[in-house]
Formats: C-alpha cells, sequence, structure tokens
C-alpha cells in the first residue's frame, strides 16, 4: 500500500496522537480508550481516514455503547 500522507506528516500525527493518549491519561480518561478507537487512531495516523472521519465514527460509538469500552 502505498502511503497517502508523507512520513513526515505520520510522524506529526503519531506525536499529536501520543500527546492526546497523555492527557486522557491524566485527566483519567484513557479508560475510554478501546481498540476500535485505537485502530481508527491508526487510520487516521496512516493517512487513511480524515480526523473529521475518525471523530464521526468515534462519536457512534458512544451513542452506541453508551461511552464505554467496546
Amino acid at each position: 500500500m502505498i502511503p497517502l500522507i508523507t512520513a513526515e506528516e505520520m510522524r506529526s500525527r503519531r506525536q499529536i496522537h501520543e500527546a492526546s493518549r497523555h492527557s486522557l491519561s491524566l485527566e483519567g480518561l484513557d479508560g475510554f480508550l478501546s481498540a476500535e478507537t485505537e485502530a481508527l487512531s491508526e487510520a487516521w495516523i496512516r493517512g487513511e481516514i480524515t480526523l473529521e472521519d475518525a471523530i464521526a465514527e468515534t462519536l457512534q460509538s458512544i451513542r452506541t455503547n453508551g461511552g464505554g469500552k467496546t
């Protein structure tokens, strides 16, 4: 598979993701992370989906599953 974004953009996205996870951990909200949210994050990091799509899918999962882990 040919990357849709540059390696530099992927590194930048990975740093953003790691900072976000750290913030969630500090706030005690890392319990809301699941394999599904990690898969969405990785797809965004690789440029396979947009951030908007990742957010929309995460919100849909929260609505469907009541905000708990999936």
